[in-house]
């Protein structure tokens, strides 16, 4: 945890949670794990609405890292497994670009790899479901989304152990659950959000005042060990994490004390960069 917290960055995190989703991620780690009953229970409903499974959540972690045989390592926004063993990773990706299919398949062979061992039965390779929630509709024709699976050219399945999802977030219709859970993911309002389960933990977080300290503390936290861990090296690095995590062009300015003509100009790269990479 920060030493400590001044009243200006106070000011700054709770004008920025008033902007925050589900989506970003600093709270959806803290939706996830601050209340295991409730938390567990939104994040069953998520997955139930986009794999389409009867599933109960066993366990979850947030932000964990694993390494693949290859000494590639990667960073799962959401890892959780539910009763039946199988191994869901649940995505929040804010910018797309035309690799992110292969970054799929990426994280599916890293997680296979990290449960399979060396001795053990090919039995032991789990069901894993792989599920980017993009900000866009990365696939392009306006469905809420696409569930992919190995098939051969008569559409036979070969087995039934891969799944990888892509959900369009700019999806607007909430007639289905997963076009109610997509709507709530975006929202910023947990008195517009529609599905009971995950209304009750976001609501608490935002409208609370235990909800919203704990949201202030966990801000402070990213933005402390992240100097602490030279991972924020430079202000551009700053200004990056800072814009991925939903900070405004003004909380960015008061955070990193730069100038805000220079701020401004990071993130006029940061939109051609997103940009380049959609087309």
């Amino acid at each position: 945890m920060c030493d400590s917290i001044s009243e200006n960055d106070i000011i700054v995190f709770l004008e920025a949670l008033k902007g925050m989703r589900i989506m970003d991620d600093v709270l959806m780690n803290e939706f996830v794990k601050r209340d295991k009953e409730n938390g567990y229970q939104a994040l069953g409903v998520i997955l139930r609405a986009f794999t389409g499974l009867n599933l109960k959540v066993r366990t979850a972690q947030v932000q964990s890292m694993l390494t693949g045989a290859g000494g590639r390592s990667i960073w799962l926004d959401i890892r959780a497994e539910d009763e039946q063993g199988r191994i869901i990773d649940l995505e929040m990706q804010r910018a797309v670009d035309a690799a992110l299919p292969k970054r799929a398949v990426l994280h599916m062979s890293t997680i296979v790899t990290n449960e399979v061992h060396r001795g053990d039965s090919f039995a032991k390779v789990p069901e894993v479901w792989v599920i980017f929630v993009t900000e866009t509709d990365f696939v392009g024709d306006g469905k809420a989304l696409h569930h992919y699976r190995f098939r051969d050219e008569k559409g036979k399945l070969l087995g039934d152990p891969m799944h990888i999802v892509m959900v369009n977030g700019d999806y607007k219709r909430t007639d289905t659950l997963e076009g109610r859970v997509i709507h709530d993911l975006m929202t910023t309002d947990p008195q517009a959000m529609l599905v009971p389960e995950i209304q009750k933990p976001f609501a608490d977080l935002k409208e609370t005042e235990k909800g919203q300290k704990e949201m202030t503390e966990a801000l402070a936290q990213l933005v402390d060990e992240g100097e602490k861990r030279g991972e924020l090296k430079t202000v551009e690095r700053f200004v990056r994490n800072l814009t991925a995590d939903g900070f405004s062009f003004d909380q960015i300015v008061r955070l990193t004390g730069a100038p805000a003509d220079d701020v401004q100009k990071i993130m006029d790269n940061i939109a051609t960069d997103n940009q380049a990479q959609i087309s």
